[in-house]
């Protein structure tokens, strides 16, 4: 299933697929042979997040951000430790692609901003603001710095991204820029659903500010999918591994699966807006779309391991170091907090303690 939709995407742009040793072999075997195969050491499988950003200048020169990777926080609420190979992943991928590398002091991952292309950018101050992130810099500090290396001008914080996300925020979840100007914003009409205040809060500071170049924004309110159910067929195409989660067939609650559904739906919607910020290399930052007729602009598309390995297909159900069991709310996430040796265990439903 995976080997097919990176044939699908190799067909009209270079793909490369990042693969540990171990599944190096199995990768190369099933994968087309125009679609690279590079081994690479990771501690987990989401490049989206633990990968460069790039960014591409008037000239047409693409270079890299590598921001500094912790899991997802550390050891203060981070999702599994150590995390060393993956805070390399990006510096690996930009030498590979023989590309400049912007190391900025930012704790960030990919998921955790988005940009118009056109000098506004997006984000939540869940995430980036979070003691865990940056919370020690100051709200001042941070917009700066992403100025500083994503060349954008405005920057429009969101409170909060939705509930129940073990990245803290991530804005990816939420809306997404369709083109300049065009957001797409994750929807729900239903009262007990869990995101119904907070989509409502983000549309309200969505539509009351204006993008860099002073436009309002149009904000387009897109509809969470009901749940999504993997088939026997579905599971038994992904391998088993250690630490990996297994799942049954079928999906549980509605009120649950929905939620975690919803993060795929947004990944999809924003990949289909291909969009690089563009910094200058020796003049004031400027951003530019990245689009299907400037391909030559457009560096490779990263495929992380989690084609060819044990991970689930759902976001909130693939991290190392979780895992899931029941109380009184359905479903618990028990994550690895604080130093090795030292666990405690929230449940982040109805945020009992075990």
């Amino acid at each position: 299933m995976f080997a097919n939709v990176a044939a699908a995407i190799a067909q009209s742009e270079p793909v490369t697929v990042v693969a540990s040793s171990r599944q190096w072999q199995n990768a190369r075997a099933r994968l087309p042979s125009q679609v690279r195969v590079v081994e690479m050491s990771t501690n987990d499988s989401w490049l989206r997040d633990s990968g460069p950003n790039f960014v591409v200048s008037d000239r047409g020169e693409v270079r890299g951000v590598d921001w500094i990777f912790n899991a997802y926080g550390g050891f203060d609420g981070g999702l599994y430790s150590p995390w060393d190979l993956d805070d390399l992943v990006a510096r690996k991928i930009l030498d590979i692609e023989r590309m400049d590398r912007y190391r900025a002091p930012l704790i960030a991952e990919g998921g955790g901003v988005q940009c118009d292309g056109q000098g506004t950018l997006i984000t939540t101050e869940q995430c980036l603001l979070n003691r865990n992130r940056n919370g020690h810099l100051g709200k001042a500090k941070v917009e700066e710095q992403l100025g500083e290396y994503l060349g954008v001008d405005k920057i429009i914080w969101l409170p909060r991204g939705f509930a129940f996300d073990e990245t803290d925020g991530h804005v990816d979840d939420l809306c997404c820029f369709v083109r300049p100007g065009v957001v797409a914003l994750s929807w729900t009409d239903e009262r007990d659903d869990p995101q119904y205040e907070i989509v409502r809060e983000a549309e309200e500071v969505l539509r009351s500010t204006r993008d860099a170049r002073g436009r309002r924004l149009e904000v387009h309110r897109l509809h969470h999918p009901l749940p999504i159910e993997i088939t026997m067929e579905e599971s038994e195409s992904v391998d088993r591994v250690d630490s990996t989660w297994a799942r049954p067939t079928g999906t549980g609650s509605r009120r649950v699966t929905s939620t975690i559904i919803r993060a795929t739906a947004s990944w999809s919607c924003q990949n289909s807006a291909a969009i690089s910020i563009g910094r200058q290399s020796n003049s004031s930052p400027r951003c530019f779309p990245t689009t299907r007729s400037s391909a030559s602009r457009t560096p490779a598309k990263f495929c992380s391991e989690a084609a060819m390995s044990a991970v689930s297909p759902y976001p909130f159900m693939r991290r190392n170091g979780v895992e899931r069991q029941g109380c009184r709310s359905e479903i618990r996430t028990v994550r690895r907090i604080g130093p090795p040796g030292k666990r405690r265990y929230p449940c982040a439903l109805c945020s009992s303690q075990s």
